[in-house]
């Protein structure tokens, strides 16, 4: 996590659990930056703790598509409407 103290970040996409390892450590250092990131994961929604599930969401496997929509979303200026995944109704 050394990078997230050091190194300037525009924004993340976190896998929320990467080789047994879950993620929401860089998400706190994230928060406290003030910097704009999503999760993706293959877990459903409920399995993510409860104080990360108002995070957006990216859910495993997903297109090219979904993707850039969900940057999109997570770049679009503070108080605009949140996308929502038209497949899968969560917001992004």
């Amino acid at each position: 996590m050394p990078h997230v103290d050091v190194e300037p970040v525009d924004g993340a996409v976190l896998d929320i659990c990467l080789n047994r390892q879950f993620s929401y450590p860089v998400a706190d250092a994230l928060r406290v930056r003030d910097v704009p990131f999503l999760f993706s994961t293959g877990y459903q929604p409920e399995r993510v703790r409860p104080e990360y599930q108002a995070c957006p969401i990216l859910q495993k496997p997903y297109r090219t598509a979904e993707l850039e929509r969900a940057l999109r979303a997570l770049f679009s200026p503070r108080g605009a409407a949140p996308a929502v995944d038209s497949s899968s109704g969560l917001a992004l």
